[in-house]
């Protein structure tokens, strides 16, 4: 496992392994691939001995940095098998890791204790941060906020944000096995999840409408770091970019 001392040098990558290769009882290395461009020129980094009940799912690179590129692939040696590759993660940050930890503790009750929410690992929170970063960067006024510049002060509405991205992403599978169940007798059953996702959805999209355009003409205001120049006016001429348009218009429907 990472220590702080890690942080002070090289990155630490980290993989999920798929369910195929679980389900296999002879993977006995991993090799880590990594390059400087993400589609091309990879060169093989390092080979690492693993066991098939207890796949390794880490690794650091003492040279490595956050805008290299690394890829893995799962081999057998006994059956000359190697499977394609998959891509890897940064560990996170320990500002990342905060964000993910309050993000774990505002996930309601009902959501945790369901299966397919439980399966959300530490990668699939940070997904859902950097989501919610990118669409608050690109609502006009546009900014250019990371993780970790982003104000303190604002953080709890990027959480609501990440909250929202992730339900959506999540959702789809409990709302389909929804189901209506009634017997001539006049006995009848509704299961019926998916309105009550849609009616919270309803609330957060509320949310997110009214205030983001305060916060974001708060921050151009205030010249902090991460903010850009403030475009046209739409009472003026100014046009919102066809990209904020269409995720507006995915949230105004998945509001309905």
């Amino acid at each position: 496992m990472p220590t702080p001392l890690d942080l002070n040098s090289g990155v630490i990558i980290k993989w999920n392994t798929p369910l195929e290769i679980k389900q296999r009882n002879d993977i006995d290395l991993i090799k880590v691939f990594k390059s400087k461009k993400e589609n091309y020129e990879y060169s093989l980094l390092a080979s690492i001995p693993t066991t098939p009940n207890n796949i390794i799912e880490e690794y650091k690179d003492p040279e490595g940095r956050r805008d290299y590129f690394y890829l893995v692939t799962f081999n057998s040696t006994v059956n000359n098998y190697e499977s394609s590759y998959h891509i890897t993660y940064f560990y996170p940050l320990p500002s990342e890791l905060r964000m993910i930890t309050i993000l774990k503790g505002m996930m309601p009750d009902v959501l945790k204790t369901n299966r397919f929410f439980n399966s959300l690992n530490d990668f699939d929170y940070l997904v859902g941060l950097k989501l919610a970063l990118g669409y608050f960067n690109t609502y006009p006024p546009q900014t250019n906020f990371t993780l970790e510049n982003f104000p303190k002060r604002y953080e709890f509405f990027l959480f609501g944000i990440s909250l929202m991205f992730l339900i959506i992403s999540k959702y789809l599978p409990i709302s389909v096995k929804d189901w209506n169940y009634s017997e001539p007798g006049g006995v009848s059953m509704s299961i019926d999840r998916g309105s009550k996702f849609n009616t919270a959805l309803e609330i957060i999209n509320k949310s997110i409408t009214s205030y983001l355009p305060l916060l974001k003409m708060d921050l151009a205001s205030d010249f902090v770091a991460g903010a850009g120049t403030i475009p046209l006016p739409l009472s003026l001429g100014g046009v919102i970019p066809q990209g904020v348009m269409n995720v507006l218009d995915i949230f105004t429907a998945v509001g309905r």
